[in-house]
């Protein structure tokens, strides 16, 4: 638990306190590795964490169940917004002084429903419930218990609570909706009892019409460029002892980007990928980047196809401009290439072709080579305070569009395919 040199007055100033950006400081790999650490800075759901924050205490304070769902995208950040809510639950059970305050402080039972039967689910809870109200339960026998007995026993205690009790169900797609419908309905028949859960629905609205007794359902979406950039910098501020470049972490958000999912779990699983290279290394190339992407998201693959077909159509200029283009790749410290070293790829293979250079010929074959998905267009501009500017710039005469690229797959793949096409190497497919 996050310690506090005094205790925050409100909810509010506790998520000021852990917004705090001189919190974001080297802490080994748990920020990273660790599922239910909870970074300095909260980013960036602090509004709506606020409101969830909201509904549950309303229900706390005027003694009636509520049942709320938080569903979206895995790795939205479900998990990291309610145990932010009950750390600051577990804050005011250590400080408060009042009766009132003793009353109110809901006891939490966390349960990861993946993979589990009902049975264990109820298990799980009673552990948890017993260990808090310090009740004695012979593990042993428990475990050769039925459905109906754990059920019961999970009732009973219940009623010996004195304050009120919040079951907080992780991933409810895994439970059938008979059993979870079963669950609402009895924490509305209690006095104690509030069901929060979490699902993993994708990147839709989704209405759960068939749980009656649920009161609020809370999506979240996905994050923007800047939200991710966030993420993925202070993560790995807070995890690796050697600085990462500012542009490899600009790579890995345009992967995401590209062919991910824009959630701060996507931006977390990366940095796990590069961990081990930068600990052995020291440094993250691009080159080591690619080689990760490749494998990671299923879209690269299928861009390698669409690259080969274009490879093995296109003509001798246009293959000729394309290896220019990859050997400035080779260099492992080029994340991106530029509009300039473009231009100059492009007039190298115009001089060994004998052709003279035209903007147009040299906007065209260069969309080409971008449709086949082999360089893609950064999210990032050089200069972030021109990113209100057009893509393309307003000269009519230069076709090239205003914005670095970045190589979709590793040079080496690159190379494969482009010597195949001069017939260097034989048919990889």
């Amino acid at each position: 638990m996050t310690q506090f040199r005094k205790p925050p007055k409100s909810f509010s100033a506790y998520l000021s306190i852990l917004s705090d950006p001189s919190k974001i400081q080297y802490v080994g790999p748990r920020a990273i590795f660790n599922h239910n650490y909870l970074p300095p800075k909260i980013i960036p759901r602090q509004k709506k964490t606020e409101v969830l924050h909201g509904i549950i205490q309303d229900a706390l304070e005027d003694q009636y169940n509520t049942n709320l769902t938080l569903y979206g995208l895995k790795g939205a950040g479900k998990n990291l917004m309610m145990n932010v809510i009950f750390q600051w639950f577990q804050l005011q059970n250590k400080t408060g002084k009042s009766d009132k305050s003793d009353s109110l402080s809901p006891i939490i039972l966390p349960v990861d429903c993946a993979d589990q039967e009902l049975g264990q689910i109820i298990f799980t809870v009673l552990q948890e419930l017993c260990q808090t109200l310090n009740v004695s339960l012979r593990l042993q026998d428990a475990m050769t218990w039925d459905t109906i007995t754990l059920w019961n026993t999970f009732k009973l205690l219940l009623k010996k609570c004195k304050r009120p009790v919040i079951l907080y169900m992780q991933k409810i797609e895994y439970v059938e909706d008979e059993i979870m419908e079963k669950f609402l309905n009895f924490a509305k028949s209690t006095e104690n009892l509030h069901i929060l859960s979490s699902i993993n629905t994708g990147n839709q609205f989704y209405a759960f019409n068939q749980f009656s007794q649920l009161d609020h359902r809370v999506r979240l979406g996905i994050l923007d460029k800047s939200e991710l950039m966030d993420v993925v910098s202070q993560r790995s501020i807070m995890a690796f002892k050697n600085y990462i470049d500012p542009t490899a972490l600009n790579l890995i958000i345009d992967y995401i980007i590209e062919y991910g999912t824009k959630v701060p779990g996507s931006c977390i699983n990366i940095l796990k990928r590069i961990y081990p290279i930068i600990e052995e290394k020291g440094e993250i190339l691009a080159e080591d980047i690619r080689r990760i992407i490749q494998y990671h998201f299923e879209g690269v693959t299928i861009d390698s196809l669409a690259m080969a077909d274009y490879v093995m159509k296109t003509s001798m200029e246009e293959r000729l401009f394309l290896d220019y283009l990859i050997n400035y790749f080779r260099n492992p410290a080029q994340f991106y290439i530029k509009k300039e070293e473009i231009t100059r790829a492009y007039k190298m293979t115009a001089e060994e072709m004998g052709f003279s250079v035209r903007s147009t010929e040299l906007g065209s074959r260069f969309q080409n080579i971008t449709n086949a998905q082999i360089l893609h267009p950064s999210h990032f501009l050089q200069n972030e305070q021109n990113e209100q500017k057009e893509q393309y710039p307003s000269n009519e005469k230069d076709f090239l569009p205003n914005r670095n690229h970045y190589l979709s797959l590793p040079v080496e793949e690159v190379n494969q395919i482009i010597d195949m096409s001069f017939g260097l190497v034989k048919d990889i497919f």
